[in-house]
């Protein structure tokens, strides 16, 4: 049973049916259809809204302010839609389309349980792969400042290095010299994609080079590289949440379109051919 409680769906069908109850007792007030009625739901959305706004709550003179404005619109929408002032009109559509949307989705559970997170991560491994990790020194050859290939001049630079020679800085004092810990993200914005994949071909420990980046050529002391791996749940949780959540949404407003859809039939008034790429037949 709590299962069953717990259902979206359930949710769903829940709302519609609360909806449709309201529908009819408002549908049969039909002895004073000019009556605006100023609800208590009215009232709290008003003091909600200047709140928002103004981080306090309004005043009485506010408040009266607040229903009045209120009033005005409300007249003024429904004279407009008695007048047929909403046909055809793509903002409006869209408004309440929306806003139909967000009815179904008020049916969301406010938020997952644990096992259908840990169910959602165990079906999409690979959005949540924790990024490889790299510490580095590098020592960079700005191809500008030279005139023989940079080949031949890392080849010179390599063997002090690896000897533990001190004071070889490179070509850029711009440029830091050492990294720790950064993401593979962080290298590749820094240092381009073709770097940051040979980056972790390096054996660690050991000067290597010359590394091409997008900047010119690097000497490369990794000295730690954490490679990609899956993620566990209370790394990626909020990331995970927002993902079911919407593909929760998804999928109650593709439930409402189709239990609507089944209500409606569709003609077309123009040649249906020209949704489609086939070539016609001949006769």
């Amino acid at each position: 049973m709590k299962n069953l409680v717990k259902e979206p769906l359930l949710h769903f069908f829940m709302l519609g049916a609360l909806l449709f109850a309201l529908y009819l007792s408002v549908s049969n007030d039909e002895a004073q259809p000019n009556t605006i009625y100023v609800t208590q739901q009215v009232i709290d959305n008003l003091k909600a809204q200047h709140s928002q706004t103004w981080q306090r709550t309004p005043t009485a003179d506010e408040l009266e302010q607040l229903v009045q404005g209120w009033l005005r619109e409300e007249i003024l929408f429904r004279e407009g839609m008695a007048m047929g002032l909403a046909e055809n009109d793509p903002i409006v559509r869209r408004r309440v389309s929306q806003k139909m949307t967000y009815l179904a989705e008020t049916a969301l559970p406010a938020e997952p349980t644990d096992s259908q997170l840990r169910l959602w991560l165990d079906n999409h491994p690979d959005d949540y792969l924790i990024q490889p990790r790299y510490s580095f020194r590098q020592v960079f050859l700005n191809p500008d400042h030279y005139d023989e290939p940079l080949t031949e001049v890392a080849d010179k630079l390599l063997p002090r290095l690896k000897s533990g020679e001190g004071g070889i800085t490179g070509d850029s004092r711009l440029l830091p010299q050492t990294f720790d810990g950064v993401t593979a993200y962080e290298v590749q914005r820094r240092f381009g994609d073709a770097f940051q994949s040979n980056l972790g071909l390096l054996p660690v420990g050991e000067w290597s080079g010359p590394v091409v980046s997008g900047l010119g050529a690097h000497l490369v002391l990794l000295t730690a590289h954490s490679p990609a791996r899956p993620a566990v749940l209370a790394e990626v949780r909020q990331a995970v949440a927002r993902d079911w959540l919407n593909a929760q949404a998804k999928q109650v407003q593709q439930q409402l379109y189709e239990s609507l859809r089944g209500r409606y039939s569709v003609e077309y008034a123009v040649d249906d051919r020209m949704f489609s790429d086939r070539e016609p037949e001949a006769e």
